[in-house]
């Protein structure tokens, strides 16, 4: 546990174990003082903070103080402290360390294609030992797609990875760094982008993950069935707003006839009809087709629209399959 006096209050120990790598240095301003932290240590529970509360707040190590329990550590004042100053430094401390175990428990990746692409992306991190849900974007777009997308899957106990496709663009104020890298080859198509969903399976199975989940969005939300036939692997798949967008366009619904596995389906309310399409061609007996009481948006954009409340909550509750 972590607490400051004379404010107690607030303990970042089960929230932080696990996810800071020591040393850190965390330097905050206070008004015109200056406030200097270094944690160190293998574990939350071993961190120790060198700091001085006095009218300049600044580190020194002869004030230090060694809390003989390795559960618990405090940083007491010494002198006279300014209470609005230590209150000003330690929301900046716990913002600092926030933003820090938000920024580890990202990662960027980088993942090779079968025919030598370089796919780049970002491992969101819960716990590895929990399911991995492999996230694909739309035409024109890229892993930006999922920025909000996520951090919420986190939050309900699944890592993520999402990926920047050969076949994107600068939807979502953000470069695609796939098709960036290949310096303006063009002429991709977003049958060729399956080739890249397929390294992202083949790297959850390299890491070791037991249970991947593949989410689409357009016309990745098509080649998620493509991937699911051929790839036993895995586990589930979710759609937002598929179609025939393949170069044959009866591709998908064949796909779809082999996928075994459970399957949500949704889209904006105008699609549905071609969603169900998809749907009434899966195999699997688990298939779930969710359509919106609102307008609701196209792709996994539908979860930053003005309908994405009753979208998580279809979302959460085909997840809760893979929970224990």
């Amino acid at each position: 546990t972590l607490s400051l006096h004379p404010y107690r209050g607030f303990e970042l120990a089960p929230l932080l174990e696990g996810h800071l790598k020591p040393p850190i240095w965390i330097r905050a301003l206070a008004l015109s003082e200056s406030a200097n932290f270094f944690l160190f240590g293998t574990s939350v529970r071993q961190f120790r903070i060198m700091g001085d509360f006095g009218t300049g707040f600044r580190a020194n190590s002869t004030s230090a103080r060694w809390a003989k329990s390795a559960e618990s550590l405090k940083v007491v004042s010494r002198g006279e402290t300014n209470r609005m100053n230590l209150r000003i430094v330690t929301t900046l401390l716990v913002v600092l360390i926030l933003s820090t175990v938000h920024a580890q428990r990202q990662q960027e990746v980088k993942i090779e294609a079968a025919d030598g692409v370089k796919v780049f992306g970002t491992l969101y991190l819960a716990q590895k030992e929990l399911p991995i849900i492999l996230l694909f974007h739309q035409a024109d777009a890229n892993r930006g797609e999922y920025q909000d997308v996520a951090p919420g899957l986190v939050e309900l106990g699944f890592n993520a990875l999402a990926i920047d496709q050969r076949s994107g663009g600068t939807l979502f104020d953000r470069r695609n760094k796939t098709v960036a890298r290949l310096r303006g080859t063009t002429g991709y198509t977003y049958d060729d982008a399956l080739l890249d969903l397929e390294a992202a399976v083949a790297w959850a199975e390299r890491e070791g993950y037991k249970t991947v989940i593949v989410w689409g969005s357009s016309y990745s939300a098509a080649l998620v069935f493509l991937l699911a036939a051929d790839h036993p692997v895995v586990a589930g798949v979710l759609s937002f707003s598929p179609g025939e967008y393949l170069t044959d366009t009866h591709e998908v619904t064949v796909a779809a006839s082999k996928v075994t596995v459970p399957v949500f389906i949704t889209s904006s309310r105008f699609e549905a009809e071609d969603a169900k399409a998809i749907l009434d061609a899966v195999a699997s007996e688990d298939k779930v087709q969710f359509t919106p009481e609102g307008f609701g948006a196209h792709g996994s954009s539908a979860l930053s629209s003005g309908d994405e409340a009753e979208y998580w909550q279809a979302v959460r509750a085909f997840l809760a399959r893979w929970k224990d």
